[in-house]
């Protein structure tokens, strides 16, 4: 169930004052209406976060689904607002607003994450800490123009924010942003040479993984990059602000194995640490259920989860 075009008008026109009267990103007072008419505009929703509350372990009840789905709405509106306002994510705001991680990734990593909202503000305090980072993506700056933003849109307009993001990552990696036609070739370039490269494995791909008991596809590529560089695989995540804070904070963890396992583990462990911070929860939901359960997180891993609260 789309969100009414009345209720679309009245968040631009929020969005539209809050922009004139701040010159830094503008989204808190904001991101909570757009919460609500999420939550109360689409029901199947609502059925997602049901799953999505039981599939990490939690007890469904009507209060738990709720907060989840809140949740789960508040942070893509945040998401669509911070890339409609991509031009704002300077590296001074970055430097104030966004913590180094307490472990630093060792130099020349494959910093391996999950598709999470508000990626952009990632990238804009990762290139201040990690020398020569690149990233894999699907937003190509040398086509901007020609995007095609899809249908999935929410509360503002999805091509203006793919042609605002495509121009912030062209020039926040000077270059190093790669289309999966290149990643291969391009990436590997990099890691050789020093360089880090940001990848997210996620639906993407022909090879699936069972995440959370449903079977998605998760590529191999951080696999194939590792074998041939020698660079590690680093767990790499966004956490967000708690409520009524604003600093957002980078997290990384200890590397992993080069195996299929540990790869799909490590997906699947990203989604737990912050799962109302993941994209894909509707396609996992309307994913085929695995043939074999996803294995269970270790002490360690609930530990990472509980640091990330």
């Amino acid at each position: 169930m789309p969100i009414p075009v009345a209720a679309q008008r009245i968040v631009l026109a929020l969005a539209s004052k809050q922009l004139r009267a701040r010159a830094d990103l503008a989204y808190a007072e904001i991101a909570p209406l757009g919460a609500t008419l999420g939550l109360l505009g689409n029901r199947h929703m609502r059925r997602v976060a049901a799953a999505a509350v039981r599939a990490v372990g939690q007890k469904p009840t009507s209060g738990a689904v709720t907060r989840f789905a809140w949740e789960w709405w508040y942070q893509r509106t945040v998401d669509e607002l911070v890339a409609y306002q991509a031009d704002r994510l300077t590296p001074d705001w970055a430097a104030q607003h966004v913590l180094a991680p307490a472990r630093q990734p060792p130099a020349g990593s494959i910093l391996l994450s999950s598709h999470q909202f508000n990626l952009p503000i990632a990238a804009a305090r990762a290139v201040q800490l990690v020398a020569d980072l690149g990233v894999v993506s699907v937003i190509d700056p040398l086509t901007a123009g020609g995007v095609d933003a899809g249908a999935d849109g929410f509360l503002l307009p999805a091509r203006e924010r793919t042609r605002a993001l495509a121009n912030f990552y062209g020039q926040i990696f000077d270059g190093r942003i790669y289309p999966p036609a290149v990643a291969a070739r391009r990436g590997l370039e990099l890691l050789r040479g020093g360089g880090s490269l940001i990848v997210y494995p996620d639906f993407y791909g022909q090879v699936h993984g069972s995440i959370l008991g449903r079977s998605i596809p998760v590529a191999d590529g951080p696999l194939w990059l590792t074998r041939r560089s020698g660079r590690p695989i680093v767990p790499f995540s966004l956490i967000p602000p708690r409520r009524g804070e604003i600093q957002w904070r980078l997290w990384c963890g200890e590397p992993i194995e080069a195996t299929r396992e540990a790869l799909v583990g490590a997906v699947e462990s990203a989604i737990r640490r912050l799962p109302t911070t993941w994209t894909y929860w509707r396609g996992w939901y309307s994913s085929p259920i695995a043939n074999h359960a996803g294995s269970a997180t270790t002490s360690a891993e609930r530990g990472e989860a509980r640091e990330a609260q």
